[in-house]
């Protein structure tokens, strides 16, 4: 399926934006992503072309979601070390965790209470695979 997203931009600065756009019904598979930037002169440009997983099958549960102060994660796992991560919707790392998994499962708790209310999504990162799933923080 394609689609199109338009997004209005400022235009009364030269200063650095950021925008964020959040696929509400992706594909299962792959998902593949680009901007493309047009000019207030009409000139454009493409962004490199990123692709997402979306692996319906991949078992993730955050609970509870919304969720205060903390939040529990489970999902299945290889054996060895595993990377949790916290990130804002613009993908940056606000909280990072290093977790020894004995397989196939995964449970942690994630202290979530200094952050502020808002959609966030946590990123496990396990032997080359990654699952990402979204929670709101009250």
């Amino acid at each position: 399926m394609n689609s199109t997203q338009n997004l209005a931009v400022a235009t009364s600065n030269s200063s650095l934006k950021a925008y964020h756009f959040a696929d509400e019904r992706p594909a299962p598979g792959n998902n593949f992503y680009r901007l493309k930037i047009i000019s207030q002169t009409g000139t454009f440009s493409y962004s490199k072309i990123i692709a997402v997983r979306d692996d319906t099958d991949a078992s993730i549960t955050l609970f509870p979601n919304p969720a205060a102060s903390l939040l529990q994660v489970q999902t299945s796992s290889q054996p060895g070390t595993i990377q949790l991560e916290i990130q804002d919707m613009m993908g940056r790392v606000l909280q990072k965790q290093t977790i020894v998994s004995a397989g196939p499962r995964m449970a942690t708790s994630v202290d979530i209470e200094n952050l502020r209310s808002g959609i966030y999504q946590v990123v496990i990162k396990n032997g080359g695979t990654f699952y990402a799933a979204r929670f709101t923080k009250q």
